[in-house]
């Protein structure tokens, strides 16, 4: 018995050398296989970012953007002729849209603004998930930004924050929405904090 196994312990390793050094197999391979993508517009995609039934979404978020109904959001003039955000001022925008998981497997969320004062947070929890930006001026949402960890069909609403303090001119950019399954993929700056996660602190 005792050599039955040693034996079969060999032949392992030599099944492991012959498929590293490539002896005996194949150079290469092409093959020809049918593949379907789909591709939907915001509110139907895996990452689900679509407006949601409130007063600021209704005022500030667009779902049908472009070509493909690309969310953007346009903080200006109202119905009530206001004109902006205050100078010299910390402006918060709570539920302007929703994040939903909509694909197949858990995923870590959080937000690059890339917008000068500009910070987004989970509504649902006063958590800031722009990771680019500082945190917010105001108390209640914690002391450091938290990506998210959604499961499969859960998600939550986004709100906005705008700092104009010392720099009161109005702004403009493109906000990078991030979503990955790979916790490796997630950052672990000084400082974050990483749901479901022994990244960050």
């Amino acid at each position: 018995m005792q050599r039955r196994k040693f034996i079969a312990g060999v032949g392992s390793l030599a099944a492991g050398a012959a498929a590293v050094t490539g002896t005996g197999a194949f150079t290469s391979v092409s093959a020809s296989r049918n593949v379907s993508i789909s591709v939907a517009a915001d509110n139907n995609a895996y990452l689900q970012m679509k407006e949601i039934d409130t007063p600021n979404s209704e005022a500030f978020v667009d779902g049908s953007g472009g070509r493909s109904n690309t969310l953007s959001i346009s903080i200006d003039e109202t119905s009530a002729n206001g004109k902006g955000v205050n100078e010299q001022a910390v402006t918060f925008f709570d539920d302007l849209f929703s994040i939903t998981n909509q694909g197949t497997e858990p995923a870590w969320v959080w937000i690059k603004s890339n917008i000068q004062g500009v910070n987004y947070y989970n509504s649902d929890d006063n958590e800031v998930i722009s990771i680019d930006q500082g945190h917010p001026k105001k108390a209640g949402y914690g002391d450091r930004e938290v990506i998210q960890y959604i499961k499969v069909g859960e998600g939550f609403n986004v709100g906005l924050t705008i700092n104009t303090i010392g720099t009161p001119n109005d702004r403009s950019g493109m906000s990078k929405i991030i979503a990955d399954t790979d916790e490796t993929n997630v950052p672990d700056n000084n400082g974050l904090s990483v749901e479901n996660s022994d990244k960050g602190v």
